[in-house]
């Protein structure tokens, strides 16, 4: 019986390091396409401070996300805005940690991919985010 259980327990360890390593993989790769976001560089750092003040995931349930652009494409340009598409990666990790019941860290329980409109607009400023789509906190 002894041995059984270790042959089970290699044999979940090595699926969960497989689906892991794929995943891993794909983050890095959608990360790798993200860097270069052209002459709109700079608003990276704003786009995601804009979707963690404002945005929730999963109807609420996951309310403090932040995100990882791994795609962007401009949709709209005009002198005054700019209409960016994004996907990305989010995790919110209020919800991670060791769970004693299950003895094992409960990490994940809170993540995932989405996709979002963003509104940048032109202004004696610079751009700023005004708007993006998606679940998000009342202002």
């Amino acid at each position: 019986m002894n041995r059984e259980f270790h042959s089970s327990h290699r044999r979940r360890a090595g699926r969960a390091c497989k689906v892991l390593g794929l995943g891993l993989a794909l983050l890095l790769m959608g990360c790798a396409a993200a860097r270069d976001l052209g002459p709109y560089t700079d608003l990276r750092w704003k786009i995601e401070s804009y979707y963690r003040d404002h945005a929730w995931e999963e109807g609420a349930r996951c309310v403090l996300p932040r995100m990882s652009i791994t795609q962007w494409e401009v949709l709209e340009e005009t002198p005054d805005k700019l209409v960016i598409g994004v996907r990305y990666a989010w995790a919110d990790d209020r919800n991670s940690g060791f769970d004693p019941e299950l003895g094992r860290s409960q990490a994940g329980t809170c993540q995932g991919f989405n996709s979002r409109v963003f509104t940048v607009v032109r202004g004696p400023a610079g751009m700023q985010v005004e708007s993006m789509t998606g679940e998000q906190r009342r202002r």
